[in-house]
C-alpha cells in the first residue's frame, strides 16, 4: 500500500496481488480471495480501531472505515465459524473490487496509521471462518516505528506550501477524438508524489463486436455493431506503454462494466459514472450516463459547417451498424457524382422494408457527395458513399421537391456492386423553392452518436508543478497561523502515550508555510525562545514545534511572537500564539 498526504485528505492505494495469488490449501488451493479491510488509526498498535465485541463482549476484532468486495453474490455476514472466532465476520456488499481510497475525514497536521489487509470467504463446508491479513507495525521500547510491514502506512496531511503550484493537466484537443465532447472523460491528479511531470497519455476504448448486418461475402468493412466494454491507457512518452486497463479478461473496478444478458455481452455501467483506480497519481472519470448502447442520429453535433439550408436528415433500422461520421459536400458540378450500385434486391427504407425496384434510381447524378471521415479508399481520400434516389412519386426522374437520396456504402462482387445499407436519407422536401437549396462548397455534418471504439482517443499531459511562484507565496503567507491557538495542556496532533514511563510528546503545528523558509519564536518581551529551519518537500506546507526553547527546555506558559520569514523571496509573516498550561 501506498499513502499520500493531501490538503484535508490521505490517498491510499494498493496493488492487487492478493486478487490473483490467494489460494487456500483446503480448497484444492483455490483462489479464495474475497475482498479488502481498510482500517485507520490514530494510535501506533491499532487500539482505537478495536470496537468489534464477540459473544461475551470481549474486544475481538477492528472496524474498517473502507470496504470493498467481489461483485460474486458471496456477501453478508458468515453464518459458519462462528464459534471459533465468536462472532460472525461480515464479507461486504458485493460492491466490486477497487484499489483505491481517498480518505476526507481527516485533519492537517495529525498522525493516521493506514492498514489494509485481504480477506477470504473461509471454507463453510467445514465451518472454517473468513481470515484476513495481520497488520505488523513493530515499536522499540520508546515506541518508536522500527518497522513497518508492507500493507501499513503512516501520513499526516498537510497544507501545501505558500508558493507552490501542483501539477495540472492540459487535455489535447487536436489529438483527441472529436466524438469525446468535453467533459465526457475528466482526468484529476490526486497523488502528486506520483505523477510524472511533461509525460502525454491516450486513452483509447475496447469494444465487442455483436453482429454484421451482411454476410462476410457482401460486408462493407465499416459494417459493424458493436458495444463499448472496457479501456486502455499508454503512456505515450514512455514509449506507449500500456500502463493500465479495465475489461471483462482483465478485470474491472466496482461495477464499471455490467453484463447484459440480451446481447450476451459486458458493456460500460450507463446508470453511473465510471471512476478508475489510480495510475501515475492520475484517476479518469468517465461519464457515461449519455452514452448509447447502439448509433443514433447526433442531433447536436450535426448541421452546417459551411452554408445552410433547410434540410432533413433522417436515420433507420440499418444505421447502428455504419456507426461514423459522414459529410455531404454540396458543388456547382451536376455531374460530381453518380450512382454506383447496380444491385437493387437489398436496399432498404429507414423502416427496414425492401423498396421496389421500380421505386429506386440508378443512372442518377448529383452535385454533391458524402464522405466518411473514419475511412479512407486506396488513394488515401476519405471513402465517398454511393447515393441511390428513392423515387417517391413515381416519376421516373429526380426531384427535390418529391424525392430523398439514400446513403450507404458499397461492396464490390465481380461485376455487380451491391448496397451494404441504408445509413440515411437526404431530404429537402420541405424547401420553398430551389433558391433555398444548398449553394457550391456548402458542407453539412451527418455525425452519429455511437458506443466508442478503438478508433476514439484522448490525449492529456500532465504540466509539472511549480515549486515556488512569488505571487502565490505572497497571498497564502498572509494565511499562516499556528494551532491549535491558543494551545491548553495537550491536542489532537500528539500521538497517544502508552507507556506510562514516557512522557507526552507536546507540539503545535504551523500552517500554509513555505517549504523552504525560518521560524523565529519570541517571547512578548522580545527574547528569542528557538529557531526551526524549514527545508520540506516542495509541497508541504506544515512545520511541528514541540514546545521546547532552542536549550531543549520546556517553555512557560504565555504569550509568543512567532516571525516566518521565506528563504526564497524574504517575504515575512509576525503573528501570535499563546500557550497554557
Amino acid at each position: 500500500m501506498k499513502a499520500t498526504a493531501g490538503d484535508g485528505k490521505v490517498i491510499l492505494t494498493w496493488d492487487d496481488i492478493s486478487d490473483k495469488r490467494t489460494h487456500e490449501p483446503f480448497l484444492q488451493n483455490k483462489n479464495d480471495f474475497e475482498g479488502y479491510k481498510l482500517y485507520r488509526a490514530t494510535d501506533k498498535l491499532f487500539s482505537d480501531t478495536e470496537v468489534i465485541t464477540n459473544g461475551q463482549g470481549d474486544i475481538s476484532a477492528k472496524k474498517p472505515i473502507f470496504q470493498c468486495d467481489i461483485n460474486d453474490n458471496i456477501e453478508g455476514y458468515a453464518d459458519y465459524g462462528v464459534k471459533t472466532i465468536g462472532y460472525p465476520f461480515y464479507l461486504g456488499d458485493d460492491t466490486g473490487i477497487t484499489h483505491h481510497y481517498i480518505d476526507r475525514n481527516v485533519q492537517n497536521g495529525v498522525t493516521y496509521y493506514y492498514a489494509v489487509v485481504a480477506y477470504d470467504y473461509g471454507v463453510p463446508d467445514l465451518d472454517v471462518a473468513p481470515a484476513e491479513n495481520n497488520i505488523v507495525i513493530e515499536l522499540d521500547e520508546s515506541e518508536s516505528i522500527v518497522r513497518l510491514g508492507q500493507n501499513v502506512q503512516v501520513v499526516t496531511p498537510q497544507a501545501k506550501a505558500a508558493g507552490y503550484m501542483p501539477p495540472s493537466i492540459t487535455i489535447d484537443e487536436q489529438a483527441t477524438s472529436s466524438s469525446i465532447r468535453p467533459g465526457i472523460i475528466i482526468p484529476s491528479i490526486l497523488d502528486i508524489n506520483n505523477v510524472k511531470p511533461s509525460h502525454r497519455y491516450e486513452v483509447s476504448f475496447i469494444s465487442d463486436t455483436i453482429d454484421h448486418l451482411k454476410t462476410e461475402r457482401y460486408r462493407h468493412p465499416m459494417d459493424l455493431y458493436y458495444i463499448s466494454n472496457g479501456f486502455k491507457i499508454y503512456d505515450i512518452t514512455n514509449a506507449r506503454q500500456l500502463i493500465y486497463t479495465e475489461n471483462p479478461k482483465d478485470g474491472f473496478v466496482s461495477d464499471n462494466l455490467i453484463y447484459n444478458s440480451d446481447k450476451d455481452t459486458w458493456e460500460f455501467n450507463p446508470n453511473d459514472k465510471i471512476i478508475t483506480d489510480i495510475f501515475d497519481g492520475i484517476q479518469l472519470e468517465l461519464d457515461m450516463t449519455g452514452s448509447v448502447d447502439s448509433a443514433e442520429l447526433d442531433i447536436e453535433g450535426s448541421g452546417w459547417i459551411e452554408g445552410g439550408a433547410p434540410i432533413i436528415i433522417a436515420t433507420g433500422q440499418e444505421t447502428k451498424y455504419f456507426p461514423w461520421e459522414y459529410e455531404i459536400v454540396f458543388t456547382g458540378d451536376e455531374q460530381i457524382y453518380k450512382t454506383q450500385t447496380t444491385m437493387t434486391t437489398s436496399i432498404k427504407d429507414l423502416d427496414g422494408r425492401t423498396i421496389k425496384k421500380d421505386s429506386l434510381l440508378l443512372d442518377q447524378s448529383y452535385n454533391l457527395y458524402v464522405i466518411n471521415k473514419f475511412s479512407v479508399d486506396t488513394t488515401g481520400n476519405y471513402e465517398k458513399v454511393d447515393l441511390v434516389t428513392y423515387d417517391l412519386n413515381t416519376s421516373g426522374k429526380f426531384e427535390w421537391t418529391d424525392d430523398i437520396v439514400l446513403a450507404s456504402h458499397t461492396v464490390i462482387s465481380g461485376s455487380r456492386i451491391y448496397w451494404a445499407g441504408t445509413i440515411f436519407s437526404i431530404d429537402f422536401r420541405n424547401v420553398p423553392d430551389e433558391t433555398y437549396l444548398p449553394k457550391a462548397n456548402d458542407v453539412y455534418r451527418v455525425k452519429l452518436k455511437r458506443p466508442f471504439s478503438e478508433l476514439d482517443k484522448f490525449v492529456f499531459t500532465v504540466n509539472p508543478d511549480k515549486k515556488m511562484d512569488a505571487v502565490n507565496l505572497k497571498t497564502v503567507m498572509d494565511s499562516i497561523k499556528v494551532v491549535p491557538n491558543p494551545y491548553i495542556a495537550t491536542n489532537a496532533m500528539e500521538t497517544a502515550v502508552a507507556n506510562k514511563f514516557l512522557n507526552q510528546r507536546r507540539r503545535i503545528m504551523f500552517t500554509h508555510i513555505p517549504a523552504d523558509c525560518v521560524i523565529r519564536i519570541f517571547t512578548s518581551s522580545g527574547v528569542l525562545v528557538d529557531r526551526i529551519e524549514v527545508h520540506n518537500e516542495p509541497s508541504n506546507g506544515i512545520i511541528h514545534w514541540d514546545l521546547l526553547s532552542k536549550e531543549g527546555l520546556e517553555i512557560a506558559a504565555g504569550m509568543y511572537i512567532y516571525q516566518v520569514q521565506s528563504n526564497q523571496t524574504g517575504d515575512k509573516k509576525i503573528g501570535k500564539f499563546a500557550v497554557i498550561k
